[in-house]
């Protein structure tokens, strides 16, 4: 009977506890979201984001969120003092080394697409705090339902025209007037994102501007300025961007993404002195069991010293980075010694091509190297114009050159041995039948003795 109301007592004291860690859990902190309950369809909206606290111990550094937008699109988002945001249109990501604590964290712009009698809605969810523990606290979904009061279709120029003084994007000169109204401006392709400023004398609303991010193509970006009597104006600028169509793209995963689209085959090209020499392993799962290729330049003054190519055709969970730095310990025109950064097996397939500086080619050995020790690995390497190619399946220590192999070496001295010996014969044969050749008495001499004896 004890047992059991010790029993009893034990699991009563794990609902309290359970029950308790979660009021307090629930309870740290909590965010709100405050938005006009009516507009109109074209409005540029404010609504306040704002966090309450009531945990005295909690540091939040970070909150994390993913917009909910609903007949709303993201304009622009501006944040109080000393926070910090990543710019991202789909979600929110605040951060703060000294803390993030209860106050009024942003002011999230949206403009209202809806129609009259629609209803907008603006909202967070998936909310995480992340303390300076790295501890994640989960919060509520929250949101805001604008009632949308009547159509309004936006134009160029309302009856009264709204002017900037200033319109600039970082970077770039689009010659501003005040009444032009259409600009258009070329970026290259490496550009994600620009900055557009904008100002006015008058207190006028300005949105569409700060970081924007910007695709291939032709990007239209709105700068509308409003007042508070209904008249707007908007300025328009045509941003566009290189559209990729090289295979010759930099050594990062976006890009590659991007390029593979139009692309099978890829060539990156890395400074050996200044780039990282690194193939990331999320960047060879984009190539894993497909027919794509990557191939790996590195340069060295401007040209090709080795490369790597990679065939995802022969690649199979595949799970490492790799270094791909080389570290030559004589490369000259009578052999080639090296060591790969990387130590462990590579991807099947992949070859290696190492610029060719030897003189004579004749036939170039490859040799692993180990202790001082040579272990031949391949005793007739391919060409493929200046360049030697490897099929090297693990990182080590290797060794080029066309020397001579001992058992080469031997088999030539005995062939050169054989062919002497052989003359020798040949010669003293021909001497030694000279000399048992009999010789031919003169017929002359014979007539003439034979005459005088008669």
């Amino acid at each position: 009977m004890k047992k059991i109301k010790f029993l009893i007592i034990i699991v009563l004291f794990l609902i309290i506890k359970l029950n308790v860690n979660a009021l307090t859990v629930n309870s740290i902190a909590n965010m709100y979201l405050n938005c006009p309950s009516t507009a109109h369809s074209g409005d540029i909206i404010i609504c306040t984001i704002n966090l309450t606290i009531y945990e005295k111990e909690l540091i939040a550094n970070k909150i994390d969120a993913d917009y909910v937008f609903n007949n709303v699109s993201f304009q622009k988002i501006e944040l109080s003092d000393e926070l910090n945001n990543k710019y991202n249109s789909n979600g929110l990501n605040i951060e703060s080394k000294n803390g993030i604590s209860s106050k009024k964290l942003a002011d999230l712009f949206v403009l209202i697409e809806g129609r009259s009698n629609d209803y907008a809605t603006v909202g967070l969810e998936n909310i995480v705090i992340t303390d300076n523990e790295n501890n994640k606290i989960t919060l509520n979904n929250i949101n805001s339902k604008i009632n949308v009061i009547e159509k309004t279709i936006p134009t160029t120029k309302t009856n009264k025209t709204l002017y900037l003084n200033n319109l600039s994007i970082d970077g770039y000169d689009i010659n501003f007037n005040k009444n032009t109204f259409n600009y258009e401006v070329d970026v290259n392709y490496g550009v994600n994102s620009i900055n557009i400023l904008a100002e006015s004398d008058d207190n006028y609303t300005i949105s569409g501007t700060g970081l924007i991010h910007i695709n291939e193509g032709n990007n239209t970006i709105n700068i509308k300025v409003s007042d508070n009597k209904g008249n707007s104006t908007t300025y328009t600028i045509i941003v566009n961007k290189e559209v990729k169509t090289s295979n010759i793209v930099n050594n990062n995963i976006e890009e590659i993404k991007n390029a593979f689209r139009t692309n099978k085959e890829l060539i990156i090209n890395l400074n050996k002195n200044k780039d990282d020499l690194v193939l990331r392993n999320d960047i060879i799962k984009l190539i894993e069991n497909t027919k794509r290729k990557l191939i790996y330049n590195i340069l060295e003054n401007d040209k090709i010293l080795y490369s790597y190519e990679f065939d995802g055709k022969s690649i199979d969970s595949f799970n490492n980075d790799i270094n791909l730095n080389i570290d030559f310990k004589n490369n000259d025109t009578n052999s080639i010694i090296f060591r790969t950064d990387y130590s462990d097996y590579f991807p099947k397939g992949t070859i290696l091509k190492i610029k060719n500086n030897f003189k004579k080619n004749n036939k170039l050995k490859l040799y692993r190297v180990n202790n001082d020790k040579q272990e031949l690995i391949n005793n007739n390497l391919s060409l493929d114009n200046d360049f030697i190619i490897l099929n090297i399946e693990k990182g080590d220590n290797y060794s080029i050159n066309n020397k001579l192999l001992k058992k080469d070496l031997y088999i030539i001295i005995i062939i050169i041995s054989l062919i002497f010996i052989i003359s020798i014969i040949l010669i003293s044969t021909r001497i030694y039948r000279k000399k048992k050749q009999v010789k031919a008495p003169n017929i002359s001499n014979y007539i003439n003795n034979s005459i005088d004896n008669k």
